[in-house]
């Protein structure tokens, strides 16, 4: 039974990608399982092996837009707190 080339953002690929390579699976098997679920909107096998690469040294991760304003939003609350803290400012007004 043949399977249809999913239409896939980059996004999505990306992180197979890196599920895959957390996996342990060289970038060679991944371009191999992908390329028969994505056709030909799959990632180039060299460009498979830039993504392992910057996954292997840690300096890509793959985090939904919505996922990181959540993140700099609680780390903006988390500072200003600590900066009402440090000036003695509770919040709390007598």
């Amino acid at each position: 039974m043949a399977t249809l080339p999913l239409k896939a953002s980059r996004k999505e690929q990306h992180s197979v990608i890196h599920i895959l390579w957390a996996k342990r699976h060289c970038p060679n098997t991944i371009h191999s399982e992908m390329r028969p679920v994505y056709g030909d909107k799959c990632f180039t096998r060299p460009a498979i092996h830039v993504w392992c690469k910057k996954f292997a040294c840690g300096r890509e991760s793959v985090v939904d837009e919505k996922d990181l304003a959540d993140v700099l939003l609680r780390r903006l609350i988390q500072r200003s707190q600590q900066s009402r803290l440090s000036y003695g400012l509770t919040g709390v007004y007598q």
